[in-house]
């Protein structure tokens, strides 16, 4: 599996692989700043680095390659404490591809460490997978949707995570937008929902999303590695 986004604002990568609080109807803590709903920083963790306010990034580009930034350098110092604090701190300005370079570097480092070194790691990954969500309600069609479906479900599939409603959004967006996928990325896609659902039988959202990768594959067969086909 390719690391996700490191550069994918240069172009998608070509490897081969008002006041107080409460909590939300999943059971996330929320805070209210300046009237506008963002999850809560954990206990335990500490905001940012520098310990500065982060800023809204509304459109900003530029704000979103920075939250990226800091999502991979925590990734490759190999520190989850580290970065579950970024994720956490920033969780609330992330886009898709945001959530979905979180997601996936937050599922590789789980692979590496001890349960005892993975404080936070449940509340994580529950308030970004509610976070997912919302934003795959919303999601359209561009450049970058179909490696952050690929990763997403890569992600949970990897952290045995059967999250049904990210799962069929996941499912209805690549049924979508299957012509857009590279052959790894749909490959990818194709094992995840195998490996999340294992022999309980695909869903119907899920079936039908591997009836069009078939139809896919078959009609550019030639396009598709060894690697991808197996």
């Amino acid at each position: 599996q390719p690391d996700l986004f490191a550069s994918c604002w240069a172009g998608r990568p070509q490897s081969s692989h008002g006041g107080g609080g409460g909590a939300s109807a999943n059971g996330l803590a929320w805070a209210t700043s300046g009237g506008r709903k963002k999850p809560a920083v954990m206990k335990g963790s500490r905001a940012g680095g520098d310990g500065k306010a982060t800023v809204a990034c509304g459109e900003s580009d530029k704000c979103f390659r920075q939250i990226n930034r800091r999502i991979t350098d925590a990734a490759g110092n190999e520190d989850i404490v580290a970065l579950i604090r970024v994720i956490n701190y920033n969780l609330a300005d992330m886009n898709l591809v945001n959530l979905a370079t979180s997601i996936h570097r937050l599922a590789k480092l789980a692979m590496q460490v001890t349960s005892h070194q993975k404080s936070g790691y449940d509340e994580v990954v529950r308030a970004l997978l509610a976070t997912i969500q919302s934003k795959l309600v919303k999601a359209t069609v561009d450049s970058n949707l179909q490696q952050a479906l690929s990763n997403i479900a890569w992600s949970l599939a990897t952290m045995l995570a059967q999250d049904q409603k990210v799962l069929d959004l996941v499912a209805d967006l690549a049924s979508t937008a299957v012509d857009g996928f590279k052959p790894y990325e749909l490959s990818t896609l194709v094992w995840a929902f195998a490996k999340v659902y294992g022999n309980d039988g695909l869903p119907s959202r899920a079936k039908r999303f591997f009836l069009t990768a078939a139809n896919q594959t078959s009609n550019n067969l030639r396009s598709f590695s060894f690697r991808s086909l197996a």
